[in-house]
């Protein structure tokens, strides 16, 4: 589990997202180095009347020298004014020549150094036959010199019995799957169909023939699919580290919505762990877009290029699971396309068009927010990125986590559900993060849903009030009639007392104490909605200024510091943990991103890596924070519970030296606490002043 803090350094004029808290996804560091125009149209390249200045579909190859070719078009989009071009640079991008004769190479490639046979292929045919077809020849191209230079030839594709009216694009790269097979992505209309679904071609003999294995994703409609009219379309595929497939894929055009965020129709993404002969069931990733292309970086996650409206990336953790938000690297009119490449140097050369874009039939009422420069010129961009992992380190050693991306009662640690009336679950993702949202309709009928840990549970059952817990929860609620029963959080254990958190629509939080704990606190702020994501942090500890009572306190996105409400608890029955809407007369919607929680306190005293036993590895967590604050209640680096990691913590650590039971063999020879407290401060203050 990561945060999700998407940082976006740009050192040009470039948009700038907002980052959102507490990721489900990696976290990573973009800057843009430098933005390069590789090539311009202008009305001076005319090829008729009607021309538009116009650049549109590019597309960004490599060559085993790792020089870098991009192709596209030039005129109006999709026009017979068109004309092809290509860009070529041997400098990493920083300088492009550009011509009209453009090497053609394919679409989809698998490139070899000089010597070995590198090939590539354009995918495609159609029949007017309404009994479609089973078999067809397309282009194939053969490369000895690294892609340098390339001979056309003939490729048949087999579709193994099933019959498709139509098979287009592939693109990006090939997969090699090791054993002398490649595997390719495409996508077809089966006879009689009215919607497209991707397929996945295999070829044992390089290329020269390839039959349909499998459909890496048919449409799907319903409940928890939000696929577009299209079907799956325009697909890339790699592979991960892990040895399964990841395949990304368009199910719906966007154009000309103007909004850089849309959600809607869904990129979706499947995996396969069985070299493509099966695949999960799609799952969006609640980005809308055209052209996503998936490349593989050097720490074994995944990059996602995609556009239209303008030019953006996101990244996926080295499973293909965990998604992060957008970052933005070009906020306006183009066709969308955009490719990512790796430079010798480790970044990375990203192209995008910055253009006119609209097709013919748009010429009577040109999309707003479609048209640059007055149709006057347009750019092929070439921008330097430099990607960094960030690495994260939780607050907490998180006893559970919950994700949604499946209902709770479907985990590897079922939680019960409990539900009456007509309700309804919906498994839904939003800027790359998925989320479960609860709907038990408007205020009246007797609806509940929701889902509890209770007491006797192997995960909630050794946390305990009285050494303290923490519950994170991202949320927020669907619409302003929501009430704060149908979107709430309720904790407790049977000895010292229960809470509830309750959001109501659409700026009221409500932190209440239960069976007699005092009256509701509400936090309301003007420029605060609950209508929006938020990531709210309950902590709940022993209260020794109020005679044995415990305190929640509330706090909210990243503020760990300051809680925005507190409450003291008295004694309840109440045994658990609920999440969703408790009261059946309260209805409305409640949408959860993710719940984690944690006991605050380590069963043995000193024992901070939680191994049950007191060593060096306690040791060096201490040291590893070395006079840093921390967040309240950290038992990671703070068993002192005073919010700084210091001497104190050390002792705590020195005092219960060799406590409890060594994992694995016997530890060695110790020194004595006091020489080990000496040697533990002069190494962390060199640690610092060597950091420095």
């Amino acid at each position: 589990m990561t945060h999700r803090i998407l940082a976006l350094c740009i050192s040009a004029s470039v948009a700038m997202p907002v980052a959102a808290l507490a990721a489900e996804g990696p976290t990573y560091n973009v800057a843009i180095d430098s933005l390069i125009v590789a090539d311009t149209i202008t009305m001076a390249d005319s090829t008729g009347p009607g021309f538009k200045a116009h650049l549109n579909f590019p597309y960004l190859q490599q060559r085993a020298d790792g020089a870098l070719m991009a192709t596209y078009t030039g005129g109006q989009t999709q026009s017979g004014l068109q004309f092809g071009k290509q860009a070529i640079s041997t400098d990493d991008g920083q300088t492009w020549s550009t011509s009209t004769s453009v090497i053609n190479g394919g679409q989809i490639q698998i490139v070899k150094p000089a010597g070995q046979f590198s090939r590539g292929f354009s995918v495609g045919s159609s029949t007017t036959d309404p009994a479609g077809m089973t078999s067809f020849l397309n282009s194939s191209y053969t490369s000895t010199n690294g892609g340098v230079s390339w001979v056309a030839g003939l490729t048949s594709y087999d579709t193994n019995g099933v019959a498709y009216t139509v098979v287009s694009g592939a693109f990006g790269d090939i997969v090699d799957a090791g054993g002398g097979t490649w595997l390719m992505p495409a996508y077809g209309k089966r006879a009689g169909e009215s919607v497209f679904e991707n397929i996945l071609f295999e070829s044992t003999n390089q290329g020269i023939n390839w039959t349909r294995k499998s459909t890496i994703s048919p449409f799907v409609s319903g409940l928890n699919l939000n696929m577009g009219p299209e079907g799956p379309t325009e697909t890339s595929l790699l592979k991960l580290d892990n040895g399964d497939l990841l395949a990304v894929f368009r199910t719906g055009q966007t154009f000309p919505s103007t909004n850089v965020n849309l959600t809607t129709p869904s990129i979706f993404w499947a995996k396969s762990s069985d070299q493509g002969s099966t695949w999960t069931t799609a799952k969006m990733l609640g980005v809308s877009g055209s052209f996503p292309l998936i490349k593989k970086l050097d720490d074994g996650g995944v990059a996602m290029t995609y556009g239209r409206y303008g030019a953006k990336v996101m990244f996926a953790d080295p499973t293909g699971t965990r998604w992060s938000e957008p970052t933005i690297i070009y906020q306006g009119p183009g066709s969308g396309h955009t490719e990512m490449r790796r430079l010798s140097d480790g970044r990375y050369s990203y192209i995008y068009d910055q253009s006119g874009f609209y097709p013919p039939a748009w010429n009577g009422s040109v999309p707003s927010g479609y048209v640059y420069d007055n149709d006057q010129s347009a750019n092929l961009i070439s921008a330097t990125l430099n990607i960094t992992s960030v690495p994260v380190t939780e607050d907490y050693p998180w006893a559970l986590e919950y994700h949604g991306d499946v209902t709770p009662d479907a985990t590897s640690t079922p939680w019960l559900a409990g539900s009456i009336g007509s309700t309804s679950v919906r498994l839904w993702a939003e800027l790359g993060q998925d989320y479960m949202r609860f709907e038990t309709g408007t205020s009246g009928p007797s609806n509940l849903l929701n889902y509890r840990l209770l007491g006797s549970d192997s995960v909630w059952n050794p946390l305990s009030f009285q050494d303290g817990i923490v519950v994170d929860i991202r949320a927020r609620v669907g619409n302003t009639s929501t009430d704060a029963g149908a979107a709430s959080l309720v904790i407790g254990d049977g000895s010292n007392g229960s809470l509830t958190l309750s959001l109501n629509g659409s700026s009221e939080v409500i932190l209440g104490g239960g069976f007699g704990a005092g009256g509701a606190l509400t936090y309301t702020d003007g420029a605060f909605s609950t209508l929006d994501w938020h990531l709210y942090r309950l902590i709940i500890q022993p209260d020794a200024s109020a005679g044995g009572q415990i305190r929640a306190s509330l706090f909210v996105d990243g503020d760990w510091v300051t809680p925005i409400l507190t409450q003291s608890l008295a004694a309840s029955a109440f045994d658990g943990l609920i999440f969703g809407d408790r009261v059946a007369a309260d209805n409305g919607i409640f949408e959860v991103d993710f719940l984690r929680f944690a006991g605050l306190a380590p069963p043995l005293v000193g024992d901070l890596d939680g191994d049950g036993f007191v060593g060096i590895s306690d040791l060096n967590i201490v040291l590893g924070a070395w006079n840093q604050n921390v967040p309240p209640g950290n038992p990671l680096a703070d068993p002192s519970g005073d919010n700084f990691v210091g001497i104190a913590d050390l002792n705590i650590v020195l005092g219960n030296w060799n406590a409890g039971t060594p994992p694995g063999e016997a530890s060695a020879n110790i020194p004595e606490p006091g020489t080990m407290a000496l040697l533990a401060v002069s190494w962390g203050l060199s640690l610092r002043r060597r950091q420095r």
